[in-house]
């Protein structure tokens, strides 16, 4: 449960720092695909690195 929890919370700090960055790093041009590709890479990124991140060793 604790790798699940751990990629939860990174999820979580994807999508908020994807809110917070996102809309001002796209330019205008992009097309709905681009974006949803961006979002889809910061929200997964993170979750995912931090599920398959082992346990540390203390």
């Amino acid at each position: 449960m604790g790798k699940i929890s751990k990629a939860l919370g990174a999820g979580a700090g994807g999508v908020l720092g994807g809110l917070a960055v996102l809309p001002f790093a796209l330019p205008e041009s992009t097309p709905w695909w681009g974006t949803i590709a961006a979002y889809a890479a910061v929200i997964l990124l993170p979750a995912v690195a931090a599920y398959l991140a082992p346990k540390n060793a203390s």
